[in-house]
Formats: structure tokens, C-alpha cells, sequence
């Protein structure tokens, strides 16, 4: 099986509880998986670079701050999250989340209904695959 492409990331910039974040996005659908972190699925641990470089766009909002991926199911579908959270402290708030998708118009549905629960959007992009053509000539 080959590496699923990302098509699409959004990040919200939060500062909520742990438990409220948590249960928002089990209101919308979302559904963590049994063993939510990422690094119990290695075919998973591929997305790191691209939850790195979505990282370096909202480096203001979450410089300092831990970290904690996972995966979550949005009508079976998975996305790749990842949660930052400040560290000082037993009281965890989350500051800010990522969400990478394999499908645009399903990460379009699940922004739309976090934002109607009041998450404030700070990114979205969607990934366009550039396919190169080559034309040979005939001599």
C-alpha cells in the first residue's frame, strides 16, 4: 500500500480545556481511535513532515507549547491531528489543533461544523497534485 496524499490542512487557534476540546469535536463526529497516537500506526508516522511544515505557518500560536498527534475518524475517514497543548501544570488547555485530511471536501464538512461550535479558524489549505506532462517527439 503507497502513501495517501494530504489534501487538505486547517488549523484552529483554541485556549479551552482539554475535556471541552475533546468533547466539541465528538459533538461533530469526530471519533479518536483506540490507540489515538500516532506512533502506534508507523504507516502514519510518514505525515510527520507535513504536520511539521503546517506547524512552521502558525509558529506563532504555538511556539512553546507540547504536542500530542493522533488520529481521528470523521465518518470512517481519518485525519491526522495534532493537539498543542501548554505544559505548565496538571490543568491541560489547548491552545491550538491541526488537522491534516487525505480528502478536501471531508476536512471542508468537519471545519464547518467546528466553527459552528465557536473554533476560531486560523488556516486552510487545500493540496493540489500538479501533474507534469511529458511530450515526446517523433523525428
Amino acid at each position: 500500500m503507497g502513501k495517501r496524499k494530504i489534501r487538505g490542512v486547517a488549523a484552529f487557534a483554541l485556549d479551552k480545556d482539554l475535556n471541552v476540546v475533546l468533547l466539541d469535536m465528538k459533538l461533530v463526529g469526530l471519533k479518536f481511535s483506540r490507540t489515538a497516537l500516532i506512533s502506534k500506526y508507523p504507516k502514519y508516522e510518514a505525515y510527520e513532515k507535513a504536520l511539521r511544515d503546517a506547524e512552521a505557518l502558525i509558529e506563532t500560536n504555538v511556539k512553546g507549547l507540547a504536542h500530542v498527534d493522533g488520529i481521528c475518524y470523521f465518518r470512517s475517514k481519518p485525519l491526522i491531528c495534532r493537539l498543542y497543548y501548554s505544559p505548565k501544570g496538571s490543568y491541560k488547555r489547548v491552545k491550538a489543533l491541526i488537522l491534516l485530511s487525505f480528502s478536501r471536501r471531508l476536512l471542508n464538512v468537519v471545519i464547518d461544523k467546528l466553527r459552528g461550535n465557536g473554533w476560531r479558524q486560523i488556516m486552510l489549505f487545500a493540496v493540489e497534485e500538479t501533474k507534469t506532462s511529458s511530450k515526446t517527439t517523433r523525428f
